[in-house]
């Protein structure tokens, strides 16, 4: 076969959708009693789907039951929630309900009118009570069955329900989806695990979602891949969940290197040998912050061989047309919100939400703008605006954020066949933020005052809406219950939960997109910038990625600088609508690893330099007067 580079970038839009709770605990007694089936069981499938009016993507996974505790014996349930991929269009919902394929556990649930095209109409679709709280799922690390609020022993749960329903459940088939050596409730130390030791793990602070890498080194890890489980910052840290596969970047028997997923948190690294039940205990971790990701498997064009991935989120400036038009989305580089009419006729709630919005937008940099109209959309579904509204949502979901994201293949080939149709093979996918919309909900008793005497029966407004909008800003949730992008909150005063943490996250999270738009700048995508009230407090070291670099003056009217330890490979400058300016710049080479850049020739406003220094690329924003 012929490989040609007739491609060199495909581009297709796909939109998903991901939501990031607040919740507001539902008790077990009040979730039974809202459930019409409550089932134990284990996904053996799960297939996607448009609703009729194709505004949505929702999964449907088909539960094998063994045990059914209410509500029927039917030997299937079919469990759907808000989320999935059609093709390439998807929809993520993130944390909401976690359920993977072979997820087992037990199901509250109720039913829904739901119409999705495509599926059988015959079968019956049922949805979890309150999301995430309503699938107490089974933590094989733990031999736990967990949820958002709880951690408890399998049997436990077993027993409570018989107590709260009052009787005896009909078992359809009897599994056991635990180890049966397996002491419950206590974290699985295999004897055999004594041959499999962890020395080390570096580094031992990192950041989730960002392709960071953990190294662990030890013994006995074999020479067949196997697992590294990590803390579920979407539940607290009270369970695990397991890296994907295409996440370990290698593994010998002395030496594991895996990807650092997004949603990782603080705390202790279990390592499974091959296939086998030994599990090991590795040092416990910090993760300072986390970046929203993606998961997704594109088997049309073998994106990453065809295999699950974890992708990154970037914000962007604006779309170039062809991609999208991005009609009330955008403005200047800023992603432009604006007010429902319930929301803006309630002035209480419009002031406590732009104190947060604005001292997070000043003091990370984040272009987000607040526009003076009003909407009237609805706010879930895809509507070409950013909306920040007032709505009904989930019971026990305080407010989530909503973002639509689409797709372009980049790094495309096209394969010649004899009498074969070509096949096209892409080598990833760039992802990006197109729209965000913040609901919160309408059912909730808030406390919109900015005085910190919330009453213990009230919400603080202001609190939940910094945790959404560090959402929308590219954040995921640590495991720290002191700091605002933890997972939930409660009742009463939240103002020690000061947005600060968040600032300097956010602005590496610029920082990263930045450098991800201007490496693939023939997208036609827009780069994103910085708030024009944000104050750069050292504007030439705000990039850590850069090594040893002085890039002085910056800001700048004419002479730019540049020296660094390491030769210059080679330099570009871009605006930032991605117009390369370099030809117009004239350079001065003073030694190997020191230029001087004469920048006045160029307008006044924002560029990026992109430098190739010892086979890696960095970004620097740079100011010119």
């Amino acid at each position: 076969m012929k490989i040609t580079h007739s491609i060199v970038l495909l581009l297709i839009t796909c939109f998903s959708f991901s939501q990031h709770h607040l919740l507001d605990e539902i008790s077990l007694t009040e979730k039974a009693q809202l459930a019409e089936v409550i089932v134990e069981g284990q996904v053996i499938d799960k297939k996607s789907y448009w609703d009729k009016d194709r505004k949505n993507i929702y999964t449907v996974h088909t539960v094998s039951v063994s045990t059914a505790y209410k509500g029927g014996s039917n030997p299937y349930l079919y469990v759907v929630s808000l989320g999935g991929t059609v093709g390439l269009e998807a929809l993520i919902v993130k944390p909401s309900l976690d359920i993977s394929m072979n997820s087992a556990g037990v199901f509250l649930t109720k039913a829904t009118a739901l119409s999705l095209v495509g599926f059988d109409s015959t079968k019956k679709l049922y949805q979890t009570i309150g999301a995430s709280q309503g699938f107490y799922k089974y933590d094989i690390i733990n031999t736990r069955a967990t949820n958002p609020f709880q951690s408890i022993k399998p049997t436990t749960l077993d027993e409570r329900l018989k107590s709260i329903l009052k009787t005896a459940p009909k078992q359809l088939k009897a599994i056991d989806y635990f180890d049966v050596d397996a002491e419950k409730g206590v974290l699985i130390q295999n004897i055999a695990a004594e041959l499999t030791t962890i020395h080390d793990v570096n580094p031992l602070e990192v950041v989730a979602g960002n392709e960071s890498t953990l190294t662990i080194t030890g013994l006995g890890f074999g020479d067949t891949s196997g697992s590294v489980y990590f803390k579920n910052a979407n539940i607290g840290g009270s369970g695990y969940f397991e890296a994907l596969q295409t996440q370990i970047v290698s593994w010998t028997d002395t030496e594991i290197v895996v990807e650092v997923p997004g949603n990782a948190g603080t705390g202790v690294v279990i390592v499974q040998v091959g296939e086998s039940t030994t599990y090991v205990q590795a040092p416990s971790i910090t993760v300072t912050h986390a970046f929203l990701t993606l998961q997704h498997t594109d088997t049309s064009f073998q994106v990453r061989n065809g295999e699950r991935a974890e992708y990154p989120i970037h914000h962007i400036g604006g779309f170039h047309p062809l991609i999208v038009d991005p009609l009330g989305n955008f403005s200047e580089n800023a992603y432009v919100f604006t007010y429902n009419e319930d929301f803006i006729d309630n002035t209480p709630a419009v002031l406590s939400f732009e104190d947060g919005f604005d001292e997070i937008v000043c003091n990370s940099g984040i272009r987000f703008e607040i526009n003076d109209q009003t909407t009237t959309p609805n706010t879930q579904e895809q509507e070409s605006l950013n909306v920040i509204a007032f709505d009904s949502i989930s019971e026990g979901t305080l407010g989530h954020t909503i973002g639509r994201f689409a797709g372009a293949y980049i790094d495309c080939n096209v394969i010649e066949k004899v009498d074969e149709p070509n096949d096209t093979i892409c080598a990833d996918i760039f992802w990006v933020f197109s729209e965000i919309d913040f609901v919160f909900n309408n059912q909730i008793s808030w406390d919109f005052d900015l005085d910190g005497n919330t009453a213990l029966t009230e919400y603080d407004f202001n609190a939940v809406a910094r945790h959404e909008i560090g959402h929308a800003a590219g954040l995921g949730h640590v495991i720290n219950e002191d700091e605002i992008m933890h997972y939930r909150s409660g009742k009463g005063s939240l103002a020690y939960l000061l947005s600060d943490p968040i600032y300097s996250p956010v602005t590496d999270k610029i920082n990263t997109d930045i450098e991800a738009v201007m490496k693939n700048i023939n997208l036609g995508i827009l780069a994103p910038d910085f708030s024009e009230c944000y104050t750069f407090l050292d504007i030439n070291t705000y990039n850590p990625s850069l090594p040893l670099v002085e890039i002085y003056p910056n800001p700048t009217v004419d002479y730019l600088y540049i020296s660094m330890q390491q030769p210059i490979q080679t330099f570009d400058m871009f605006t930032v609508n991605g117009e390369k300016v370099t030809g117009a710049i004239e350079t001065k080479e003073l030694n190997s690893s020191d230029w001087r850049l004469n920048l006045s020739s160029l307008s006044s406003g924002i560029y990026f330099l992109i430098l190739q220094v010892d086979d890696k690329t960095y970004t620097q924003r740079i100011v010119k007067n």
